[in-house]
């Protein structure tokens, strides 16, 4: 399905107030598949000393899984010190940043509820999914689309199956 088709359906349920038998949103079908990491978990060693204080170990440790697997550092010219820094699928890693922060400012504001974690909770997996896999670039270009609004990024990361 074609990300503007979803936008078109979004449109007609919006204009066909009282049709429930043809209420397509958004939210309903996934519209992407990638196979999660099964390595990725609080075992790992970039998990043995994360800060919990916010989300709790397994976002924290899905958290620090996440910024080592985006970021590589290479360097410029070998025997230089120098290193280059290179950030794997900078869309996805720019949105789940945006994400953590928006997350992070609304649990300031309200009480922490379990909602609010299982939602950073399933955004780390999925980009833990999306860094190594191959048929992102549709996904990518959604969540580059949606940069300004964290809760319509969250809502894509949503739209993505874990297998």
């Amino acid at each position: 399905m074609l990300a503007g088709n979803a936008f078109a359906q979004e449109l007609f349920t919006a204009n066909t107030q009282g049709n429930t038998s043809n209420s397509v949103t958004r939210m309903e079908a996934y519209l992407w598949e990638f196979h999660e990491l099964k390595n990725a978990g609080i075992q790992a060693p970039e998990c043995t000393e994360v800060d919990t204080s916010v989300f709790g170990k397994e976002a924290a440790c899905l958290k620090a899984l996440a910024d080592a697997r985006f970021i590589e550092k290479e360097e410029v010219v070998p025997g230089d010190p120098n290193l280059r820094t290179i950030v794997l699928k900078p869309d996805i890693y720019k949105a789940v940043r945006s994400i953590d922060k928006y997350l992070r400012k609304v649990s300031r504001d309200q009480s922490m509820d379990g909602q609010l974690i299982k939602d950073y909770t399933y955004v780390m997996r999925v980009a833990l999914a999306a860094v190594y896999a191959s048929n992102t670039e549709e996904f990518e270009k959604e969540l580059s689309r949606e940069r300004k609004n964290p809760q319509n990024q969250i809502a894509l990361f949503r739209k993505v199956k874990l297998l």
